[in-house]
C-alpha cells in the first residue's frame, strides 16, 4: 500500500499484513494537500470517505459506467446512490412496480436492440419480478398495475422468466407464463444478468445472458423502453438485507440489417418448457413468480 492511498481487501497471513484487491488502490497524495486521504474521497461527496464496489472479487469502476440520467423515474426512487445507479430505496407497503423510463435517443428505422445489464438483490422477496420493458404508449400508468399502457414486460424472478403485456387498466395478459430458462442460469447478486429484447424478421426476440428463450410476432408499437422492480416491503436501510436493483449498463440501438444476422432460434428444450408452462392452468401473476 502506498502512503497517501486508500484500498480495499482482507487481512492476510501472517498477522499484520493486508491483501489488496487488484484495482482498488486510490492515490490521493498527488493533490499536494498535507492530509490527502482526509481531503479526498471515492464514490462519495463526503471528504475522507472511500467507498469501493466489489463484485465477484473485482473492484468496479467508480460511479456508473453509463449515464444514469438516461433513466427517468416513473414510479419509485431511481438514480445514483453511493456511486451506483439504480433503485435502492423504497417506501412500498403494498405490491408496487417501481419503474424508470429510458430517455436516450430513439432507435432509427423502427427496429431496435434494447439491452440491460443489472444486479438484482432479492433476500427479502425472491419471487418479486425484475423487468425490462419495450413498446407501450407514451403515457405511464401510475395506478392499478403501475405500468405503461400496452407495455411488454420481460420479467425474471426466482430462477424463472415470463413475458406480460399490460393492457390499460385491465388485467395484464401473459404472453409467456413463468418458466425456468433452459441452458442458461439467472445469477444471484452480486453477479449480474443481461436481458435483451430485439426485433428480427418480424419478431421480438427475448434473450437472457445471451441465450434466446422466446420469440413472439412483433405486432406491438415502439414508444417506450424502461426498467422495473417489484416491491411490497419498504427498505430498512441495509443493502445486505434490503431488496435493490443496480443498473450496470443500458443500450438502445437500431437493429442491424437482417441480411447480416443469423435468425434467432429457441432451443427445442426451451420451446417444450415454454409450451408446457403456457398449457398450465396455474394462476399467472405479472409481479411475482411461483415459489416452486
Amino acid at each position: 500500500m502506498l502512503w497517501g492511498s486508500a484500498g480495499v481487501g482482507w487481512a492476510g497471513s501472517p498477522a499484520g499484513t493486508f491483501e489488496r484487491l487488484p484495482g482498488s488502490n486510490t492515490v490521493n497524495m498527488l493533490d499536494g494537500a498535507s492530509m490527502p486521504l482526509r481531503n479526498g474521497s471515492r464514490n462519495s461527496a463526503v471528504a475522507g470517505r472511500y467507498i469501493f464496489n466489489v463484485r465477484g472479487g473485482v473492484v468496479q469502476p467508480a460511479g456508473p459506467t453509463f449515464n444514469c440520467a438516461l433513466l427517468v423515474s416513473v414510479v419509485g426512487q431511481w438514480g445514483v446512490t453511493g456511486g451506483r445507479c439504480g433503485d435502492f430505496v423504497s417506501t412500498a407497503t403494498a405490491a408496487l412496480y417501481e419503474s424508470a423510463m429510458f430517455n436516450g435517443p430513439p432507435p432509427v428505422g423502427g427496429g431496435y436492440v434494447y439491452d440491460v445489464q443489472f444486479v438484482s438483490n432479492r433476500p427479502r422477496q425472491p419471487t418479486a419480478a425484475t423487468s425490462i420493458f419495450v413498446a407501450g404508449s407514451p403515457l405511464p400508468l401510475r395506478q392499478t398495475y403501475q405500468h405503461w399502457d400496452q407495455a411488454i414486460a420481460f420479467n425474471v424472478a426466482n430462477g424463472k422468466y415470463s413475458i406480460f403485456r399490460y393492457n390499460g387498466t385491465a388485467k395484464p395478459v401473459p404472453l409467456q407464463a413463468w418458466v425456468v430458462p433452459v441452458g442458461v442460469t439467472l445469477a444471484a447478486a452480486p453477479a449480474s444478468n443481461r436481458l435483451r429484447v430485439e426485433t428480427q424478421a418480424g419478431n421480438l426476440v427475448f434473450s437472457i445472458n445471451g441465450v434466446v428463450v422466446r420469440t413472439l410476432p412483433n405486432t406491438f408499437g415502439v414508444n417506450q423502453f424502461g426498467t422495473g422492480f417489484v416491491r411490497s416491503l419498504s427498505s430498512v436501510g441495509d443493502l445486505v438485507t434490503d431488496d435493490w436493483m443496480e443498473i450496470l449498463d443500458v443500450t438502445l440501438t437500431g437493429a442491424p440489417p437482417e441480411v447480416s444476422r443469423t435468425p434467432a432460434q429457441v432451443s427445442s428444450a426451451q420451446q417444450q418448457a415454454n409450451d408446457a408452462a403456457n398449457a398450465s392452468r396455474a394462476y399467472q401473476d405479472p409481479m411475482f413468480a411461483p415459489k416452486r
